[in-house]
């Protein structure tokens, strides 16, 4: 299999099993090479190894969406989600600092009480 070839189908098979434990073995018999071979060329092809790619592709966003008018709105809900949503929350844990604000410059005015908006904070499983 050429390493191409071979670097994709690795890269469909983690996909598919992302929230599966899989090891470095189980992708290399997956796409018919040793671990070693499958590792040394995934790093050569992407620029990262087998880890540092499932990992970051284990990453999420929860993705909030706010309805209301702006600053007070968003302020409200960013309280909500450190104050409540965060610390209750049995699955997920904050997993970065940085967090995105979303504002929809299309629809309305940002004082309208139907203005949409949303934060993006990243979170990963527990």
């Amino acid at each position: 299999m050429e390493w191409l070839t071979c670097v994709r189908a690795a890269i469909d098979y983690m996909e598919a099993h992302l929230q599966d434990d899989i090891s470095a073995q189980d992708i290399a018999e997956r796409v018919y090479v040793s671990p070693f071979f499958l590792q040394r060329g995934f790093s050569l092809t992407t620029g990262c190894g087998l880890g540092e790619y499932l990992r970051s592709r284990r990453l999420y966003q929860a993705v909030f969406d706010c309805v209301g008018p702006i600053p007070e709105a968003l302020q409200s809900l960013n309280t909500r989600i450190f104050r409540e949503w965060l610390p209750g929350n049995p699955d997920y844990e904050l997993s970065g600092s940085a967090s995105v604000e979303w504002y929809d410059s299309i629809n309305g005015e940002k004082t309208d009480p139907d203005y949409h908006s949303a934060i993006w904070i990243p979170v990963r499983k527990k």
